[in-house]
């Protein structure tokens, strides 16, 4: 082969590599599309319905009033952003492309990125969309429909909205709570019920809680715990049958003394209802519930006597001691909060609690002394121990406990 054929040769491959670099430029640097008299023109792909965060397909009921439209946006390197425009009809309207409040544009994105535009507030019905793209030259494609021409591409069937109600067993009609003031080892119980006309169950139920800080403050949240089907609910409340209520509860303890706020939430088809919590104030009653600290106190049911035998039947008084220490003043002692076992204190004839105060074990510390009357011991046979509960002047909780023996 002599010198001027490899010339040849190489010149040639030399041109072809060009024109495919060229080519392939082409592609990557400006792949939009080229119409008449030399305009270059944005492109859209991969068009997407959206139901929150799940792609649909053609056809899809959608539960929520509001929607999401997705393309891939393709401009000319002149014209570096684009947006996505959406024309959206009922199905029974034909498309017009006139700006009458069916079209919605997106935000400018740059080429390549995906443009998303969402519609909020649909009424229940069939509805179909096209789309094209924008540059930010306002270069337009051509419009394109979601996928088969002609076809519905979704279809808005709202459900009634369900509603929250409080229970209506005794302690919690009025805020859904019992106790509203326990200690840090109270056992407080929530209960709610949810009603869906369509009996459509919820996705979550829950019992959220926050701090006690005036209602205009940053909240800070405590606690947001799942609820679950109350098994102790009358039979129509846990049914299964949402038309006509299933009720919810939750049990929980707070470690930490305080003053807390709480509001129940209701999820349905994973979002949370717009109005589907109870919160501040409900039916004239602030929704708090406090935790206050709790100390143990040393008792004596019957001071000086072993065992401590009650007769439940008979109409006498049992007397109860609350010994002081020099870490507890039976002074602060509120007598109006006392009960041994579920009963109060006797009462003298202008109603004050009859109590006082003096060293009943000689260890020149000041006791607390009041009496009960017997018929009102929350008692049986078998119980073995007596309870002791109240408060300080200051809202401290104090218990005490000490034996007892039941006779006939």
């Amino acid at each position: 082969m002599n010198l001027s054929n490899q010339k040849s040769k190489f010149i040639f491959a030399t041109i072809g590599i060009i024109v495919v670099a060229v080519f392939i430029a082409t592609l990557v640097i400006a792949p939009a599309t080229v119409f008449g008299e030399g305009e270059i023109h944005p492109a859209l792909y991969d068009l997407g319905q959206w139901d929150g965060a799940t792609r649909i397909s053609e056809g899809w009921i959608v539960r929520y009033p509001s929607i999401s439209f997705s393309a891939n946006i393709v401009t000319h390197i002149s014209a570096p952003d684009g947006r996505l425009q959406v024309e959206l009809r009922r199905f029974e309207e034909p498309f017009t492309g006139s700006d009458d409040g069916g079209i919605l544009t997106s935000d400018s994105v740059p080429a390549g990125w995906v443009a998303r535009v969402t519609k909020i507030g649909l009424a229940d019905g069939k509805y179909h969309w096209r789309a094209r793209a924008i540059d930010s030259n306002g270069n337009k494609s051509g419009w394109q429909e979601f996928l088969s021409v002609g076809n519905v591409d979704f279809e808005i069937l709202t459900n009634q909205p369900p509603t929250l109600s409080y229970s209506q067993e005794p302690d919690y009609i009025d805020d859904g709570i019992n106790p509203d003031k326990g200690h840090t080892d109270t056992n407080f119980t929530f209960k709610i019920v949810y009603t869906d006309a369509d009996n459509d169950p919820p996705t979550d139920i829950r019992t959220a809680v926050v701090d006690g800080a005036p209602s205009d403050f940053v909240a800070v949240m405590i606690s947001n715990d799942a609820m679950v089907l109350d098994s102790s609910a009358s039979s129509g409340l846990r049914d299964g049958n949402y038309t006509n209520g299933e009720q919810y509860i939750l049990n929980k303890r707070f470690p930490v003394a305080g003053r807390y706020r709480y509001y129940f939430r209701a999820f349905f088809a994973g979002r949370e209802m717009e109005g589907m919590f109870f919160g501040g104030i409900a039916g004239g009653k602030e929704q708090r519930f406090e935790v206050v600290a709790r100390i143990k106190v040393n008792i004596d049911i019957k001071p000086g006597s072993f065992p401590n035998s009650i007769n439940l039947k008979s109409k006498g008084v049992i007397p109860v001691a609350v010994f002081g220490t020099d870490e507890f003043n039976v002074s602060s002692i509120d007598p109006t909060t006392v009960t041994l076992s579920g009963a109060p204190i006797k009462l003298a004839a202008n109603g004050k609690p009859i109590f006082s105060i003096k060293d009943v074990d000689g260890d020149g510390l000041a006791d607390w002394v009041a009496h009960i009357n017997s018929v009102d011991l929350r008692l049986n046979s078998s119980d073995t121990t007596a309870t002791l509960v109240g408060e300080t002047f200051d809202g401290m909780i104090i218990y005490g406990i000490d034996s007892i023996k039941i006779v006939p």
